[in-house]
């Protein structure tokens, strides 16, 4: 019998946006207590670590100051130690 997906919410991504001074700002939604990571690369080899963060309620917002000077730079969350 396989497991049921759904019920297994793990994070999601909540609307990023670009701010007036140039800065990307982004947030996540996820699981209380639980430690997230985010990270940034522009070539989906190396990964830049921005944040980590172990949010009471389970949401959180970041800031990437150096977005503009990267351009297609991506972004990724996750669950960590």
């Amino acid at each position: 019998m396989g497991r049921d997906r759904r019920s297994e919410k793990r994070w999601s991504w909540q609307a990023p946006c670009w701010r007036p001074n140039c800065t990307f700002r982004g947030g996540v939604t996820g699981e209380s207590n639980r430690r997230y990571h985010v990270e940034a690369t522009v070539d989906f080899v190396s990964w830049t670590l921005l944040l980590t963060t172990n949010p009471a309620t389970g949401t959180f917002e970041f800031a990437d100051p150096a977005g503009p000077m990267a351009p297609g730079r991506f972004y990724r969350a996750r669950i960590g130690p």
